[in-house]
């Protein structure tokens, strides 16, 4: 049976602040908050569980009285590490918590503070004249304690033009304060209205790292996973203590939905009996997740991601904004397929290589105004067998079937009238490098390109 590798745990649906973006359904009462022990002792018990990290969020989890006994447990009677999400509010409870974890365990709690903007910005957008005030307050303490912190900012109209200073002020805090700008996910949010403007897509641009968040930049926010993976290798772990196979079905679409996404509930069954139900849990995939129109929400883009190695095409459109606002992150002339390529290295001043993580790697050229007849390849394989074909908008131009390490391809494009060149990589394997030579490099490798010109 496929082991779970994510866990979100709700403690608290309720929450003491009113975020104008937030879109959560906040309808479990106090009283029928499932004590966060109880929760623990599953946890401990499961034989399922493949799980690095507890993912503690809400609502605001620390309304839920026993979560500081729950992470401080958590930390001593298992080898669980515990991210909690929170806004930040109550200072005195999270300091209650980390001064009860043991200094050479502080390393197995993270938090992220959610705050999203300076001020008078994000006291609106909290609608509490405190909630500012309340947030720094909490941050301080745990960079002071060392504890890793990072700042969830979700961009917005209200906050668009004070990003940079919004930098600014928490590299005065601490340079290790790690700040991670969320694009707003125009499905879930409380307005309808699409903020996705030119201005939006540059000024956070600059702002994010993952292939992930540039999908979503370029597709406006109208990225989406549907028919996905919930329930497979994640649960979410509910406030009234009942299980779900999807954050966003049981807690953003209201409670009808919410019935067809729930596998069980941890006051009547243990969470393996939840688990290895396998007739219920192929009932809430029939009959919710392949039946749900989809969603943008982060934490199953993500999971769909990181746990699936889901991927997307772009669009004509996409791939026009990604040139406009792309400058770093190109390869000469050519534009990278973000999920499928690993970081630029860069050797001097001059070299560069770029290693493929796909089987299938794509790059694209603009040849608008350049009006080209030749465009120039130089790649290297890790290992002299491995296969490459190489195509050009979907055509097989290159059959690369030797065992040359490094290789010079001059190819005619002079024929190709469309404006963007697709260039697709395909190779019959992917080997890691510290298995073929042992130099201590764990990632896996397709092919690297060394140069790209058009001429």
């Amino acid at each position: 049976m496929e082991k779970i590798k994510e866990i979100i745990y709700l403690p608290s649906l309720r929450c003491n602040l009113n975020c104008q973006h937030c879109g959560e359904n906040q309808d479990i009462a106090k009283n029928d908050e499932i004590n966060s022990m109880l929760v623990l002792q599953q946890l401990e018990a499961s034989i399922l569980l493949e799980v690095p990290v507890i993912s503690i969020s809400g609502g605001e989890p620390f309304l839920n009285n026993t979560i500081i006994q729950f992470i401080i447990e958590g930390i001593k009677r298992t080898n669980f590490k515990f991210n909690i999400t929170t806004n930040g509010y109550f200072t005195e409870k999270i300091k209650e918590t980390i001064e009860n974890i043991n200094s050479s365990d502080r390393d197995r709690v993270s938090f992220n503070i959610s705050i999203d903007g300076l001020e008078n910005t994000h006291n609106k957008i909290r609608r509490n004249e405190h909630s500012f005030e309340k947030a720094i307050e909490s941050v301080t303490y745990l960079v002071e304690q060392g504890i890793d912190t990072s700042i969830n900012v979700v961009v917005q109209k209200d906050n668009l033009n004070e990003l940079e200073e919004l930098e600014r002020f928490f590299n005065q805090i601490s340079l290790n304060i790690k700040l991670n700008f969320i694009p707003l996910a125009i499905d879930i949010a409380e307005s309808g209205e699409n903020i996705y403007t030119e201005e939006y897509q540059k000024n956070i641009w600059k702002r994010i790292k993952t292939p992930l968040e540039k999908k979503i930049i370029l597709s406006k926010g109208e990225y989406k996973v549907k028919q996905c993976h919930a329930g497979q290798k994640n649960i979410v772990i509910g406030a009234d203590g009942r299980v779900y196979a999807c954050l966003t079905g049981a807690f953003y679409k209201g409670k009808e939905w919410r019935e067809k996404f729930c596998l069980g509930d941890l006051k009547k069954s243990s969470l393996d009996e939840i688990l290895f139900n396998l007739p219920k849990r192929e009932e809430v995939y029939n009959k919710a997740v392949l039946l749900c129109k989809g969603c943008s929400n982060p934490c199953e883009v993500n999971r769909e991601v990181h746990l699936f190695g889901q991927r997307s095409d772009y669009s004509f459109e996409e791939i026009q904004t990604a040139f406009k606002l792309e400058q770093e992150g190109r390869f000469g002339e050519a534009l990278l397929d973000y999920f499928a390529w690993h970081d630029i290295e860069y050797y001097g001043t001059d070299n560069k290589l770029c290693w493929s993580k796909k089987l299938d790697a794509s790059i694209f050229v603009d040849q608008k105004e350049k009006n080209p007849n030749k465009l120039s390849i130089s790649y290297r394989k890790l290992i002299p067998d491995s296969k490459v074909k190489i195509l050009l908008n979907g055509e097989e131009v290159v059959c690369d079937n030797d065992h040359t390490i490094q290789k010079q391809v001059v190819l005619d494009i002079s024929s190709i009238k469309e404006q963007y060149i697709v260039i697709t990589f395909l190779v019959d394997s992917l080997n890691s490098p510290s298995r073929c030579i042992g130099n201590g490099d764990f990632r896996y490798l397709g092919i690297g390109i060394e140069d790209l010109k058009i001429e």
